[in-house]
């Protein structure tokens, strides 16, 4: 059986019903659910043979290949990859990084030190650290969580549209990745299954939409998350290695 690592977040739900709803998948795989840094690491303990991992972690996995075509990603607003903060981005000194999610808080880095020109102080985090958005200490706040507090704080600035001003490029999260345990034949059965789920998006969107009553789950899944990787997504990801490297 191939195992695979699928991230449990509201952005990924096309995925996670045409995986579950898949005769093949149920055949031949068995599914484990997780946050984006925790299949990073199922990759890289080799309990899983693929996985939805953060391209911030790609450089620690050099042994797995990318399953080309599929991933998480935003062409210009994402609301749920947010800088929250109770002051502009001026007056801010801390900021908590998400323990979540390695490609975001290298997002915030790189945008930090090249766009906005500031050198903030960065914490490590704890599940708890949205409370401790206060003052001077703002947070990136990721996925579902972002979703649930996106009008909580007098500031939010949404790294997807703060990318986008300053490299004109789509953002890119996460990708499919494996170990080669799946021959071609899996592969290709299994990318038959992610395209179902993302060209079937609206209708899976609508048919969940009660679950997330506090957000337009249609407009989210349709236009602010992006699943296919192609040429400028590609592009995207080069930029973000060349800058991450050097942070």
């Amino acid at each position: 059986m191939i195992r695979i690592s699928h991230v449990e977040y509201i952005n990924t739900l096309p995925y996670k019903i045409a995986l579950e709803n898949s005769d093949f998948i149920r055949k031949t795989s068995i599914i484990t659910k997780s946050h984006p840094a925790g299949c990073a690491n199922e990759l890289k303990n080799g309990e899983a043979d693929i996985g939805l991992v953060p391209i911030g972690a790609l450089n620690d996995l050099p042994n797995l290949s990318i399953i080309a075509g599929f991933g998480l990603a935003s062409k210009f607003k994402v609301n749920s990859v947010l800088l929250m903060s109770q002051v502009p981005l001026d007056e801010i000194k801390d900021v908590y990084l998400d323990y979540q999610s390695r490609s975001s808080n290298g997002y915030l880095k790189i945008l930090s030190k090249y766009y906005w020109k500031k050198n903030y102080n960065f914490l490590n985090s704890e599940p708890n650290y949205i409370s401790k958005i206060k003052d001077a200490t703002a947070a990136l706040v990721i996925g579902d969580k972002a979703l649930q507090n996106l009008n909580k704080f007098n500031y939010v600035y949404d790294l997807a549209e703060e990318w986008f001003k300053f490299s004109n490029l789509p953002s890119v999260y996460a990708v499919w990745v494996t170990n080669g345990k799946a021959d071609d034949n899996y592969i290709s059965e299994f990318k038959k299954v992610l395209e179902q789920g993302v060209v079937n998006r609206e209708e899976i969107a609508k048919q969940n939409s009660d679950l997330f009553n506090y957000f337009d789950l249609v407009k989210y899944l349709c236009e602010n998350i992006a699943y296919r990787i192609e040429e400028d997504e590609l592009k995207s990801m080069e930029l973000y290695f060349k800058f991450f490297k050097n942070i």
